[in-house]
């Protein structure tokens, strides 16, 4: 659009939201004709429905492309207002699947912004992104990790005829050029080639079981390959994301600190550090910082989640929960620790 080219930020900004609720109302549509077309037994009914999906999509992608390249705007305002636009999409559930992973890349650089109001609704979204991901709810890697080596094998070692004739071709000619055969990056060409060939099967296309099975493995490995990078977005930006907790802004603070109550719902490990790290801000000069960490302190280790607070936990559980904190807690920790019983105990 060479309206984006204009000179007044307010106009870009006005643009941005505009493509927002174009968005919206393509994802309702979108959302509407699957709907229709589940419905509708018609068969050519149905081509027309698909063929409608389809020059969505397209239009949509190209939108969303848009809405990508105006984060970088020279406008702060017209930045910020390009986050917040990835805040509704998400919350309102209008974030296609393969946008996760680059909204929350996106939304991890933008931490570094140079301006506060861009790095609040920066983390806002990283919030968002975390609540409303297209995967598990629990968030911990381990079990991510496991899996995904006996999925991978599951897979590698089913190969259909075409890409293991392939794959043996590759390793025959390694062979006859160096000694040492690289079997991973064979490996690795053949999952390519057997992905590009598993999610150009249709829906309408007849599969035989065994194919049908195959390619369960192949989405499963492939939503566990989405998730693991996810998990590990987060964790490779702890650094940034804890720096936040010690920013001189309190908006950061106050951003951070809701991110990392969220964090630790979902079981992710920068959570643990982050909070730690946060327990030294109840020694802040400033009482909304000092509340905002008592309120994350509480959500995490005393209250029921989702709660607000409202509604503690088993005492047993209270107890178990401090007790694993201060295990591993620094004496300073261990004062702030303190600090924030004693400050409950006198709100009681």
């Amino acid at each position: 659009l060479p309206q984006f080219n204009a000179e007044a930020y307010h106009f870009r900004s006005a643009l941005v939201t505009s493509l927002c609720h174009i968005l919206h109302y393509m994802h309702q549509k979108e959302s509407e004709v699957t709907e229709r077309s589940a419905r509708v037994g018609d068969a050519e009914e149905e081509d027309r429905e698909t063929s409608t999906t389809r020059d969505f999509s397209k239009s949509r992608d190209k939108l969303f492309d848009l809405l990508t390249e105006r984060v970088f705007d020279t406008s702060s305002f017209t930045r910020s207002a390009v986050l917040k636009a990835w805040v509704s999409l998400a919350s309102n559930k209008a974030l296609p699947k393969e946008r996760f992973l680059p909204a929350t890349r996106m939304a991890m650089d933008r931490l570094n912004d140079k301006t506060v109001l861009v790095r609040k609704q920066a983390m806002q979204l990283l919030t968002v992104l975390l609540e409303n991901n297209p995967f598990m709810g629990n968030l911990d890697p381990k079990p991510y990790r496991d899996s995904l080596k006996q999925l991978y094998r599951g897979v590698i070692d089913n190969l259909p005829a075409d890409i293991k004739e392939a794959q043996s071709l590759a390793k025959t000619e390694q062979e006859g050029d160096v000694a040492d055969v690289n079997t991973e990056e064979v490996e690795q060409a053949a999952l390519a080639a057997v992905m590009d060939e598993v999610n150009g099967w249709t829906a309408d296309q007849e599969l035989t079981d065994e194919q049908q099975q195959y390619k369960n493995k192949v989405k499963a490995l492939q939503f566990t390959q989405a998730t693991l990078e996810f998990i590990d977005m987060f964790e490779d930006a702890t650094t940034n994301l804890e720096g936040m907790i010690l920013s001189a802004n309190a908006s950061d603070v106050t951003e951070a600190l809701r991110f990392f109550v969220q964090a630790r719902y979902f079981q992710l490990p920068c959570a643990v550090s982050g909070i730690k790290r946060s327990l030294a801000l109840m020694w802040s000069g400033e009482q909304a910082i000092r509340q905002e960490v008592l309120k994350a302190f509480v959500d995490i280790f005393i209250a029921e989640p989702g709660t607000e607070g409202k509604s503690p936990l088993p005492d047993k559980q209270i107890a178990q929960n401090l007790l694993t904190l201060a295990s591993e807690a620094s004496v300073s920790d261990l004062a702030s620790i303190e600090e924030a019983i004693v400050r409950l105990v006198k709100e009681e």
